[in-house]
């Protein structure tokens, strides 16, 4: 409905595949909801170029709560299937602005599993994995691949006299 301008929202962000809009009852106020325009009701039918493309919309959009929110980190949320809560048939990533003592609560408690439920467990996707994508999965110098040699990060330059929002999440860890 909001891709179709049937609903109003807050636009932040348009292009001919993804919008990304503030939330309309949101957890916390100055919640984003980033989600693609085609129609696809969860995240393994998106395909990797569209997840690719939202994932750099929320890095920017996070940004910019960090500085104009003074926010203290953000949580990426994705609810997909029902069973995770997700309450439409949209795949779409939530980005959450964070203070300390918010009230808002998205943690869970593990559950405990003896080491052969997680051994069984690993086993079971590691073998799917490789069975349904040999191409990233069945080969041990794929990490190697993903890096080029010789080929560092860029480094960030960072603003003297204006304190930059990484600095200040880092702060705010334990």
């Amino acid at each position: 409905a909001v891709a179709k301008k049937e609903v109003e929202s807050e636009l932040l962000y348009e292009d001919n595949e993804i919008m990304a809009v503030v939330h309309l009852k949101p957890a916390i106020p100055g919640q984003i909801i980033i989600f693609p325009k085609h129609h696809y009701p969860i995240f393994e039918q998106v395909p990797d170029k569209v997840i690719t493309k939202m994932f750099k919309i929320a890095n920017k959009l996070g940004i910019a709560l960090f500085e104009s929110c003074n926010g203290h980190a953000t949580n990426l949320l994705i609810s997909n299937g029902g069973a995770a809560g997700q309450t439409l048939a949209h795949f779409s990533l939530n980005l959450i602005p964070r203070k300390e003592k918010d009230g808002l609560k998205l943690h869970w408690e593990p559950k405990k599993a003896s080491e052969e439920e997680l051994q069984t467990a690993f086993l079971m996707i590691n073998e799917k994995s490789k069975d349904m994508h040999p191409d990233l999965f069945g080969r041990e110098e794929k990490h190697e691949e993903l890096v080029e040699e010789g080929k560092r990060p860029k480094e960030i330059k960072l603003d003297k006299k204006k304190e930059n929002y990484l600095l200040k999440s880092l702060k705010k860890l334990p």
